[in-house]
């Protein structure tokens, strides 16, 4: 179920299943492996967006973020992005989600 509710539906609703969203032939093979008895405490230092200040500094959180795989390839380890390159790609919507 929780692959369903976390990866499936958002790709549904987004327009780009199947290339997401599933483990599947054709797809992308994005992954993230998470330790679910590790603890996680999150620092404005260790997050990757633009903005410079969180509203959860100091949060615990139970889990932790091992491995991200991007099309079978991990690029971060352990919070840390381990490749040289954006290996990002674009992704043309479908239309098929509008009309559900």
């Amino acid at each position: 179920k929780i692959p369903e509710l976390m990866a499936e539906n958002p790709a549904r609703l987004f327009g780009v299943y199947p290339k997401k969203g599933t483990i599947a032939v054709g797809s992308d093979g994005d992954l993230v492996v998470v330790d679910p008895n590790a603890e996680t405490v999150i620092e404005k230092e260790n997050l990757y967006a633009k903005h410079p200040l969180t509203p959860f500094e100091g949060w615990r959180l139970k889990g932790k973020i091992a491995y991200t795989i991007l099309r079978g390839m991990v690029i971060a380890k352990d919070g840390k992005v381990v490749v040289k390159e954006p290996r990002g790609t674009w992704i043309r919507r479908s239309t098929e989600s509008l009309s559900g």
